[in-house]
């Protein structure tokens, strides 16, 4: 699990990874991958190398592979809220009641 002091491209790196494994298990070639979705080779290259590459490339490629249903999980709408302080107040745990001593 990455913490807030770690450079997100190990995030970064790992999805590029993930992308490889799913157009290996799907049988597909770098090549077709970037014809397929409209990304220059390179690019697709870096994507599944590095993890470089942008959210828009991200998402064709995902599209290739079907596998755009866990970019959607991840963007669910949150509940529903007037503001930004309605949801706050909605996350707040109840205060703790203190009982008095017998």
């Amino acid at each position: 699990m990455l913490t807030l002091e770690e450079p997100s491209s190990a995030l970064c790196v790992a999805i590029g990874g993930r992308l490889r494994d799913l157009r290996i298990q799907q049988r597909l070639r770098q090549q077709d991958m970037a014809d397929r979705s409209g990304i220059p080779l390179s690019t697709y290259r870096l994507m599944e190398r590095q993890g470089a590459g942008s959210l828009e490339n991200f998402l064709r490629a995902a599209a290739v592979l079907g596998a755009t249903a866990a970019f959607q999980q991840l963007f669910q709408p949150v509940e529903e809220a007037e503001s930004l302080d309605d949801l706050l107040r909605r996350r707040r745990r109840p205060a703790r009641v203190r009982h008095a001593a017998s």
